[in-house]
């Protein structure tokens, strides 16, 4: 069964002291999220996640993780079916769901199918035994004409709108996650900034995880995407809502990362099953708090172009591409940052890496403050897809006069991400004037000692999420057939003694095409050439 789109207009007369009008109007992404959709075999390989399970026997995935599967209406329907094999072994709670409603008559495909990807047996956050994880299923808005499956509450009035007091967080914290896979079509009453500042003194209050889709094609959807502290996501293939913010804090990359689906719908799962997995692995430590989760996704993400369609660019002051974010997801990265440990940066002597996959979390960088991260590449050896992600969320203070009120102050950190070499020379860079985070990448760094420094030039101090992974290689120096180290005429007999054996030898595949053959010995003899000049 196809869906076709499915609006929904939120209407809420609602206050204490007063009435608020608030009108939105939602459509559902995808178009062909059947209830019959599950994560193929080739996605859960593309993201890392069969090499996880693989390396990780008995990895738990998303055990005692909260999660809000959050669906837009279609008809009557927001629920998935909690009687679907697939999703049987997690425990799912319909809230709102009035009891004179006949729940059969609100299970909806498309909630299903983000179900399925997001804690399905098949999906990401794959239940265990009994113990998957607890949901709340949640309708994203109420709707204008009641009957009896109209839900008493839901997620954008009850826990976000709150009648137009602050918003509540009595649902969200660390081991909180929540996917949206719907977009917000017009803003005709021009609320969605002021709901985003909501979402995000949410975010920022409880250090709970977001994770929103941008539309499946054209322009950027109005809200949520461009909230600042939520994880937004595409596909891989590109075609989505991406490029700059223009409302919210215009001039901001939209998208963060992207997965290998064929709809936002249920890209968006994906990525919120990854961010369960990595929550349950941080059993409540910093690790899991939502800055970190952010640079720890984004740093673990891949850019090659077997992972997506484009060539995947940044600039000194762009941090991500405007299409591709950090690039595709990779669960098997991302957790390997996580489990190389926590390093506190050092404010004058740099902390020492002993990893190249790891994170650090600073409660408090002040003022024209610093944090310094030092690391070595050693002799004969590279270091490759170096990617450094620093996250940090926009503050939202509320400067309410009572508790029946919500008026918010934003304030954006202005924080710096820099590479430098032994002589303290800027290998590379990273100063966005708008963005909440910072990156820095590089295919390739040779032999060295760097370090990573963070500066804070905000008039405030701010909280940070920083997160690193790169893959040390040893370096091949081609011509080298004798392995001694250099190459020399002593390299001619041991580069012959391969040709006529038929024997593969890195070193002596000197075009680098894979092989070596008689299409080596021109290359070869160049190389011998050069290094006796």
């Amino acid at each position: 069964m196809k869906h076709a789109d499915s609006c929904c207009t939120i209407l809420k007369v609602i206050g204490r002291f007063y009435t608020v009008a608030f009108v939105l109007v939602m459509v559902v992404l995808s178009l062909c999220q059947s209830a019959a959709a599950q994560l193929s075999s080739a996605t859960r390989t593309d993201i890392g996640l069969s090499q996880l399970r693989t390396a990780n026997p008995g990895l738990t995935e998303g055990v005692g993780v909260k999660a809000h599967l959050v669906e837009a209406f279609s008809g009557d329907r927001y629920v998935p079916n909690e009687s679907d094999s697939q999703l049987i072994n997690n425990s799912l709670n319909n809230v709102g769901f009035p009891a004179t409603g006949t729940l059969s008559e609100i299970y909806n495909g498309h909630a299903l199918g983000s179900a399925r990807h997001f804690f399905g047996s098949s999906g990401v956050a794959r239940d265990v035994g009994t113990n998957g994880l607890s949901v709340n299923c949640y309708a994203a808005s109420g709707k204008t004409t009641a009957n009896d499956n109209t839900p008493t509450e839901n997620w954008l009035d009850s826990l976000v709108f709150n009648g137009g007091r602050d918003p509540d967080l009595s649902e969200f914290d660390r081991s909180t996650v929540s996917s949206h896979s719907y977009v917000f079509t017009s803003d005709s009453s021009g609320q969605l900034p002021g709901l985003m500042q909501r979402l995000d003194y949410i975010i920022n209050e409880s250090d709970t995880t977001v994770v929103v889709g941008t539309r499946n094609g054209g322009s950027i959807p109005p809200g949520w995407t461009p909230a600042y502290n939520v994880i937004s996501v595409g596909m891989s293939s590109g075609v989505h809502g991406s490029g700059l913010t223009t409302t919210y804090g215009a001039g901001r990359v939209a998208v963060d990362v992207v997965a290998p689906e064929p709809n936002s719908s249920s890209a968006t799962p994906v990525v919120a099953g990854a961010v369960a997995i990595l929550q349950d692995a941080a059993n409540g430590s910093d690790a899991s708090t939502s800055e970190v989760i952010r640079a720890t996704i984004l740093a673990g993400a891949t850019k090659g172009t077997d992972d997506i369609s484009g060539t995947w660019s940044r600039t000194n002051t762009q941090p991500l591409d405007l299409v591709f974010g950090a690039g595709e997801l990779n669960v098997l990265n991302s957790y390997n940052i996580q489990q190389g440990g926590e390093f506190n940066g050092g404010t004058v002597t740099p902390v020492t890496l002993t990893s190249f996959e790891g994170w650090d979390y600073e409660s408090s960088l002040e003022l024209n403050g610093q944090r310094l991260y030092e690391f070595e590449v050693i002799a004969d050896t590279q270091l490759e897809d170096f990617s450094v992600v620093l996250a940090w969320n926009q503050n939202i203070v509320d400067t309410r006069f009572s508790q029946f009120s919500f008026l918010p102050q934003e304030e954006l950190a202005n924080l710096s991400l820099e590479l430098l070499d032994d002589s303290g020379a800027a290998v590379d860079f990273s100063f966005s004037a708008v963005d909440n985070v910072e990156h820095v990448f590089q295919e390739t760094l040779a032999e060295g000692t760097y370090q990573l420094r963070v500066s804070n030039d905000s008039g405030f101090s701010s909280d940070y999420g920083l997160a690193w992974r790169g893959t040390e290689v040893a370096v091949v120096l081609l011509g080298d057939c004798d392995l001694s180290g250099q190459v020399d005429f002593l390299d001619i007999s041991p580069f012959v003694a391969i040709l006529q054996s038929g024997d593969f030898l890195e070193e002596a595949d000197c075009n680098e095409d894979g092989e070596v053959d008689f299409l080596d010995i021109s290359s070869f003899v160049g190389i011998l050439a050069g290094s006796n000049n």
